[in-house]
């Protein structure tokens, strides 16, 4: 697994998935999809995580 800072990933498995999303003021949340998604996969995935939408109810 590749998971220096600023190492472009091999695949989103890289990427770790927490139950919440972070809380504070230092993580942006990127699109899945063209510019977010290539600043994040060249940011690598040490600079990245996962969490599911939470959609109201």
């Amino acid at each position: 697994m590749n998971s220096q800072p600023g190492t472009p990933m091999s695949g989103w498995d890289e990427v770790p998935t927490w139950p919440d999303p972070p809380a504070g003021g230092s993580y942006h949340e990127l699109t899945d999809n063209g510019l977010g998604a290539l600043i994040g996969w060249l940011s690598g995935a040490g600079r990245l995580v996962r969490s599911p939408d939470r959609l109201p109810t």
